[in-house]
């Protein structure tokens, strides 16, 4: 009688743990941008700004309506299926997507290494940003690693080192630094 209830209960929260499971859809991984930047500010003048994952959220919010300046930026996947989506996420608020501010695409032949389950693909990607106060498009050498998520197969961590051009405050500058996909869980 005691091992029929324990397997009752063992069956039940194995229940529990699939139906939980087919409630996750999405693998959200962090974006973090940290860039520097040059910027034209005269005539013969320029001066060093930092250009990071805040400093673009604000950007957004000049263009789109209810934006925190405690947002912070995700990148979200299907689990099943293609696409992604680029979201700000407050703490007590709906999602709100940004997708349209952003884009990236890989420049010529990416190089790929697979050690057992692990692959990582190696190339130069560009990626751009787009809003009124702000403008980047930078590009370079970038690696993606397969990263296991808990509950929902694999997807990646990135990371790019990355040099170009753009405008802030409609002011000409030159940024280099980072950009960083990290973190990936599924939701």
């Amino acid at each position: 009688m005691k091992n029929t209830v324990k397997l009752a209960t063992i069956g039940l929260m194995m229940a529990a743990g699939v139906s939980s499971l087919s409630a996750q859809s999405n693998v959200v991984r962090g974006l973090n941008i940290a860039l520097s930047a040059i910027v034209q500010t005269g005539e013969g003048t320029s001066q060093p700004m930092r250009v990071g994952t805040k400093e673009v959220i604000a950007a957004i919010g000049t263009d789109h309506e209810g934006v925190s300046t405690k947002a912070k930026l995700f990148v979200t996947t299907p689990i099943e299926g293609e696409g992604f989506a680029i979201i700000l996420r407050t703490k007590g608020a709906d999602d709100i997507d940004v997708t349209s501010f952003f884009s990236q695409t890989q420049v010529g032949t990416s190089v790929v290494t697979t050690r057992g389950n692990s692959t990582t693909e190696t190339g130069i990607d560009a990626f751009t940003f787009h809003s009124t106060t702000l403008n980047f498009e930078v590009q370079g050498y970038t690696t993606s690693k397969t990263a296991h998520v808990r509950n929902a197969g694999t997807s990646t961590i990135q990371n790019a080192t990355v040099a170009g051009t753009g405008d802030i405050g409609g002011n000409s500058a030159v940024f280099k630094g980072t950009i960083n996909l990290t973190g990936p869980k599924a939701e």
